[in-house]
């Protein structure tokens, strides 16, 4: 299989959304937060969501669909 066949549009773990992005399930769903700052109202201003990526990335976490 050559590279180009290893991109995240391949891959298992990949669950596309737009046509230029989706989302990676090899790794758990993290805060993604609107402001850097840590505070009482943290989880307030965090929504949690899988890592995007776009369907031509590729890491050396690669799973085959097939």
């Amino acid at each position: 299989m050559s590279t180009d066949e290893r991109t995240c549009r391949d891959c298992e773990f990949y669950q596309g959304g737009a046509e230029d992005k989706g989302h990676c399930h090899f790794n758990a769903p993290f805060p993604s937060l609107k402001s850097p700052m840590m505070n009482e109202k943290f989880f307030a201003d965090a929504s949690i969501t899988w890592p995007q990526v776009q369907p031509t990335d590729w890491c050396g976490r690669f799973k085959s669909k097939t």
